[in-house]
C-alpha cells in the first residue's frame, strides 16, 4: 500500500493526476516493485476535474485495500493529504 502511495505522491510532485487509478492499474513485480501503468488520461494539477480525479484515484486504493486486505485505513487522511498536496503544487 504504502509504494503505491508514495507513487501517487511522486506523479503529484511531478505534475500528474493519473485519473483513473485502480488496483486494475498496480502491477507487483517478483521483487515487490510496483508498477502504475494506463496514463493516456492523465491530467495536469491545473485542469479543472483534477481535484475529482485525484480524490478518486486515492478512495479506489484505500478502498481496494480496504475491502481485499481488510486494512483498516483512513481514507480522508489520505484524501486531505494528496489534495493538499495539489493545492501546493498550484500555489494555492
Amino acid at each position: 500500500f504504502e509504494h503505491i502511495i508514495d507513487s501517487i505522491e511522486l506523479a503529484v510532485d511531478a505534475g500528474v493526476i493519473h485519473c483513473d487509478l485502480s488496483a486494475y492499474n498496480v502491477l507487483l513485480r517478483d521483487n515487490e516493485e510496483i508498477i502504475i501503468i494506463d496514463w493516456p488520461q492523465w491530467v495536469k494539477p491545473s485542469h479543472r476535474m483534477a481535484e475529482k480525479y485525484l480524490e478518486r484515484d486515492v478512495s479506489n486504493i484505500v478502498d481496494f485495500f480496504a475491502k481485499r486486505h481488510h486494512v483498516l485505513l483512513d481514507k480522508t487522511k489520505y484524501v486531505k493529504r494528496f489534495l493538499n498536496m495539489l493545492r501546493e503544487h498550484r500555489g494555492q
